[in-house]
């Protein structure tokens, strides 16, 4: 199996596993899918990387992670705007020191 598709396949596993949690880690999960759509680039770059059954099964991966996030979205919505106006109060304690 090509190494890329094996990243991606841990990659997803990862993110599932994280996704499936109580109270999932969002700055990890970002992460993640930063470093998902890198893999996806490379291998839409070369796709004589992509066997057709690995390829099948990464959609397939990638549906239940996208279910998985909907799940999540007003969670993460409400967590993201949490660090942002908790890194808005650090700049602004930097600022004035």
């Amino acid at each position: 199996m090509c190494e890329l598709l094996k990243q991606l396949e841990q990659l997803d596993l990862g993110l599932l596993t994280l996704l499936s949690s109580d109270d999932p880690n969002i700055e990890e999960i970002v992460q993640k899918v930063d470093i998902r759509e890198q893999l996806l680039h490379e291998l839409f770059q070369a796709p004589e990387k992509r066997t057709p059954e690995r390829w099948h099964h990464a959609i397939e991966r990638t549906q239940l992670i996208v279910l998985e996030m909907n799940k999540h979205t007003d969670k993460f919505a409400s967590k993201i705007k949490q660090l942002q106006h908790s890194k808005k109060s650090v700049q602004l304690y930097k600022k004035f020191q």
